[in-house]
């Protein structure tokens, strides 16, 4: 009878090593994962930091605050529009590494010029200026989210 409880526990403990080893290889497998996908993050980043930094910090919200209401009329647009085209333009690095992220934001980025461009010189009352000053700056927020979850999230 200890005979078999003795094969018994053996057959355990060569089940468990085993499951152990599986564990232990699984782990390694994601940890290398999570590594390349950091590593490509960086990679990224170290590619476009310049170009992402100069646009977030400097150039989007100068041109921004540019904008406004002459006579009620949309007036001030070209420095953002030429700021949204040419940081798309900049970026085409991702189009060729991340193109669901490249068309992600180009997206973003165009709707937010086609709205300004549509509106520019247009009449607005006060409220409606009050109305498209939100939507340009959701639009902006929006796209900052953007970028900073490619960074964050890879």
């Amino acid at each position: 009878m200890c005979t078999a409880d003795n094969n018994t526990l053996e057959i355990i403990a060569i089940v468990l090593s085993g499951i152990s080893l599986l564990a232990s290889i699984g782990i390694a497998g994601l940890e290398i994962y999570k590594n390349k996908k950091i590593n490509d993050i960086n990679l990224e980043s170290e590619f476009s930091k310049d170009t992402v930094q100069l646009y977030l910090t400097k150039r989007f919200p100068e041109a921004v605050n540019e904008i406004c209401f002459t006579g009620e009329k949309l007036s001030q647009i070209d420095n953002l529009q030429n700021c949204l085209n040419t940081f798309r333009n900049e970026l085409k690095y991702f189009r060729y590494c991340d193109i669901k992220f490249f068309e992600k934001l180009k997206k973003k980025l165009q709707t937010l010029e086609d709205y300004i461009v549509a509106n520019e010189g247009k009449r607005f009352d006060a409220d409606d200026q009050t109305v498209v000053q939100k939507k340009i700056v959701d639009s902006m927020t929006d796209i900052y989210k953007t970028v900073k979850k490619k960074y964050k999230n890879g």
